[in-house]
């Protein structure tokens, strides 16, 4: 492994039509792609200023010419489209299965040291920069809940190859 610092770049997961089975609060993909629109512009600028690149990974079927229309051209170039087809088991366990398996076929495909910042894909987060640029690498970062007993995934950072290498095959787990 060279000594040049891993290409960042923002994952954000994405379910604009989700499973029948999903028993989140927000079930409209009207407003939910509205809600992804804003998002994407949000961290494609991000992404822009701190020299990141942002994937998102789609699971329902959504194109990328949906998600990217609203974008500007600028913010287009740093954002790139992975549309994901959930398996039968992963669809019965539900949208944390979906996403675990998503992700581990985006780490796969990356193909090299990546820093990589996992947020939620409708998720604005006010200090987005200051998370995304004051880690290094090297380990897994989350915030876990104050009993202790789940990692909140909706913002993380880890090396791509550290969770090929021990992360890879949460889906599972996850119920």
């Amino acid at each position: 492994m060279n000594g040049a610092p891993p290409g960042r770049l923002i994952l954000l997961t994405a379910a604009v039509t989700p499973v029948h089975a999903f028993t989140g609060v927000l079930k409209d993909p009207t407003v939910r792609l509205k809600q992804y629109h804003t998002a994407l512009g949000f961290w494609a600028d991000i992404a822009n200023r701190i020299d990141a690149d942002v994937l998102v990974v789609e699971t329902t079927g959504a194109s990328s010419l949906t998600l990217l229309s609203p974008l500007s051209q600028t913010q287009r170039r740093k954002v790139a489209v992975f549309g994901h087809s959930p398996s039968m088991p992963a669809t019965r366990k539900g949208i944390g299965a979906i996403e675990a398996n998503a992700i581990d076929e985006v780490m796969l495909s990356l193909n090299g040291r990546r820093l990589v910042t996992k947020i939620t894909g409708r998720l604005v987060v006010r200090n987005a920069t200051d998370l995304v640029t004051s880690y290094d690498g090297g380990a897994f970062v989350a915030r876990r809940t104050l009993d202790r007993k789940y990692v909140d995934s909706r913002l993380f950072q880890v090396p791509s190859e550290l969770w090929t290498a021990r992360l890879q095959g949460l889906g599972q787990d996850v119920d």
